[in-house]
């Protein structure tokens, strides 16, 4: 038999991929969702931990994901990403200041 025919015996550096079980992200979606119509009836809003525990269980696994995608990406990639990302942010900002900066005006005085 040919070398140029052989199969690769040799295990690969990817570790296996781990599939999302439905089951799970159901649960995350019934927590979520059992705080917002129990606090939407009551009418009392109070502590945010069990829906922001849920949201962020929500968001872990596809977070893992892109974390294992971004460390294999090159630097160059990211940068960009991650300059878009904070152009955003300032934008979003700063079209948001009258709502959140309530400072008097220097020209009222």
């Amino acid at each position: 038999m040919d070398d140029a025919y052989q199969i690769e015996t040799e295990p690969s550096s990817e570790p296996p991929r781990r599939r999302s079980n439905p089951a799970r992200w159901l649960r995350r979606l019934m927590v979520l969702d059992a705080a917002a119509v129990s606090r939407w009836r009551a009418g009392c809003w109070g502590a945010r931990l069990v829906p922001a525990g849920a949201a962020i269980s929500l968001v872990a696994a596809p977070a893992h994901y892109l974390f294992d995608k971004a460390k294999s990406s090159p630097a160059g990639l990211i940068a960009v990403i991650g300059s878009f990302l904070l152009f955003g942010l300032g934008t979003v900002a700063a079209l948001t200041r009258n709502s959140w900066n309530h400072s008097e005006s220097r020209i009222d005085k």
